[in-house]
C-alpha cells in the first residue's frame, strides 16, 4: 500500500469518525474505534486486491537457443537467439508498454593447474558471465485469454564473456529471465510486474515512481 492509498484510507476513517457519535470516554467506544479502523483496513485491502486482479493474470516467459560446442572447438559462440511469450489469462485486454529480457551466461574456462594431459580435452570450470545483455520490446497489445508470441531475435553475448573464457557452457550457457513488464490494465491503471521476484504487481504513479534503466520515463 503506497502513501496515496494510506492517505485515502485515513481520510475515509476520519469522515466516518466525524460523522459518528462516539463517546471517547467509554470502553465500548474504544472497541468501536478499533472495529472501525479494522473495517477501513479490510476495505482498503479488498479494493487494492480488486484493482490488481487483472494484472495478476498477466505473465511472460522466454526460451533461448544457441549452438553447442566443445570448449576446445573454435570459434567461440558470440550470439544466441531468444523468443518470448506474453500471456493474458484475464477476461479483459491489457497493453504491455514494455517487457525487458535479460540473458545470463555461463562460460567454460580451462583449469590448467589440474590438467595432467596437455594434449587431452582438459579440465574446465564454469564461470558466470559479466554484464548480462538486455533487450526490450515495446507496445504490445494482448487480447483477453490469448498469448502473444514474440518472434526470435538475436542477442550479442560476446561482451559478457569473462577473461580466458573458451566457450559457452553446453548445458546452461544462456538462461533468459524477464526483468519486468510495464502494463496498463483495462481501466488505465499502470503496473510494474517483476515475475522472478515473487512479489505481486506494483501500482505505478507519478511522480513517486523512479524508472530503472532502460524503462521509459513517461508512459
Amino acid at each position: 500500500m503506497n502513501a496515496r492509498e494510506i492517505a485515502s484510507l485515513a481520510a475515509l476513517a476520519t469522515d466516518v469518525w466525524n460523522s459518528s457519535d462516539i463517546d471517547m470516554g467509554s470502553l465500548p467506544a474504544w472497541i468501536g474505534l478499533g472495529s472501525l479502523v479494522l473495517a477501513v483496513l479490510i476495505f482498503g485491502r479488498d479494493r487494492i486486491s480488486a484493482a490488481r486482479a487483472q494484472v495478476d493474470l498477466v505473465s511472460a516467459w522466454a526460451s533461448v537457443s544457441y549452438e553447442r560446442r566443445a570448449p576446445w572447438q573454435a570459434p567461440m559462440i558470440k550470439k544466441c537467439e531468444i523468443s518470448g511469450s506474453i500471456r493474458n489469462a484475464s477476461q479483459l485486454p491489457i497493453r504491455v508498454v514494455q517487457v525487458a529480457w535479460q540473458a545470463e551466461t555461463r562460460w567454460l574456462i580451462e583449469d590448467k593447474t589440474q590438467s595432467q594431459y596437455p594434449k587431452g580435452p582438459g579440465i574446465w570450470s564454469e564461470v558466470s558471465g559479466t554484464a548480462p545483455p538486455s533487450n526490450v520490446h515495446d507496445h504490445i497489445d494482448v487480447p483477453p485469454q490469448e498469448t502473444v508470441e514474440i518472434p526470435p531475435f538475436e542477442v550479442d553475448i560476446s561482451n559478457a564473456a569473462p577473461p580466458d573464457a573458451a566457450q559457452l557452457s553446453p548445458t546452461n550457457g544462456v538462461q533468459v529471465r524477464v526483468r519486468w513488464l510495464l502494463v496498463v490494465d483495462n481501466s488505465g491503471r499502470r503496473w510494474e510486474i517483476r515475475p522472478e521476484k515473487g512479489d505481486r504487481a506494483k501500482r505505478v504513479r507519478q511522480p513517486w515512481w523512479k524508472p530503472e534503466s532502460p524503462m521509459p520515463h513517461q508512459w
